[in-house]
């Protein structure tokens, strides 16, 4: 199978792609994963970081396409390239931001459920974690998702902390998230607007992104909506499948939004009403 991993790097998300994502796909499971296929980079981001890229594509055996860009691009215009050279290839398109960091065997969980199904794009619920406190305890050293959903828990940044049951009940309004614990080292969470981590594009996803340039969100505000009627949306509810975390350094005001009941969210596209109806376990190390 043809996979392409694309990402999109400026400024520090240059540096966290090698330093966490492209980390992260190193490791053992995941590195496994994609040797199996045939893998090319589909890199956007400023030459002076293409002799690092092309150094690690040549380590990995994968092909590499770059795209020098501008700091800050249009993220939307980049995504649309991407799909169109992937659905022109006849490959599944893995989107791998620098900020994002998969547990070690999330990848073949990933690829084997594409290949599961029919044209599938395939949601991951991440967990949104402070930079300031995840990088000290980042040693590099492989995580499986269990341990990585320990080190999410202790990192998680404010706004997804602000989430937690009970006390974060009225957050899911404008978060779209809400998350507690149910056991020892198991957490339950919803989730309306899960990220699209991998996908098999069709050309009728590059004309969306044709009509709708300025869409809110690349992977998840609005496009995986055109996704719910052909059947094609699934979301991973088990972090044994597939966990990832994302560098993410937002905060919530400490007043809340009001009277709303727990999974009641702001939006309700057809995507989040599909989303809302998978409850994602995290199962952290013991």
């Amino acid at each position: 199978m043809k996979v392409r991993i694309f990402t999109v790097a400026y400024a520090k998300h240059a540096a966290w792609w090698m330093k966490y994502a492209m980390r992260a796909l190193g490791w053992p499971a995941n590195r496994a994963a994609l040797a199996e296929h045939d893998v090319t980079i589909d890199m956007y981001a400023e030459d002076s970081f293409k002799p690092m890229v092309s150094a690690l594509a040549a380590e990995r055996g994968y092909g590499l396409e770059w795209h020098t860009i501008k700091p800050r691009p249009g993220l939307n215009g980049c995504t649309h390239d991407a799909l169109s050279a992937a659905v022109n290839e006849g490959a599944v398109l893995l989107p791998v931001p620098g900020d994002l960091i998969f547990g070690d065997g999330s990848i073949a969980s990933l690829l084997r459920m594409l290949e599961s199904g029919k044209n599938r794009a395939i949601a991951v619920s991440h967990v949104r974690v402070d930079p300031s406190k995840f990088e000290p305890l980042f040693t590099g050293a492989t995580l499986s998702n269990a341990e990585l959903v320990s080190l999410a828990i202790k990192t998680m940044n404010d706004q997804q902390m602000a989430c937690k049951l009970p006390q974060g009940k009225d957050r899911t309004w404008m978060t779209g998230i809400s998350w507690g614990e149910v056991g020892p080292n198991l957490y339950s969470a919803t989730y309306h607007l899960p990220s699209i981590c991998a996908i098999v594009p069709l050309r009728e996803d590059v004309t969306w992104y044709e009509k709708n340039p300025k869409s809110l969100g690349a992977w998840d505000h609005e496009f995986p909506s055109t996704l719910i009627e052909p059947d094609r949306y699934r979301l991973i509810g088990s972090s044994d499948a597939a966990f990832a975390v994302e560098l993410s350094l937002k905060t919530m005001p400490k007043s809340g939004y009001g009277t709303h009941e727990v999974d009641e969210y702001r939006r309700r596209l057809p995507h989040n009403l599909a989303s809302k109806s998978t409850l994602c376990i995290w199962r952290a190390a013991a």
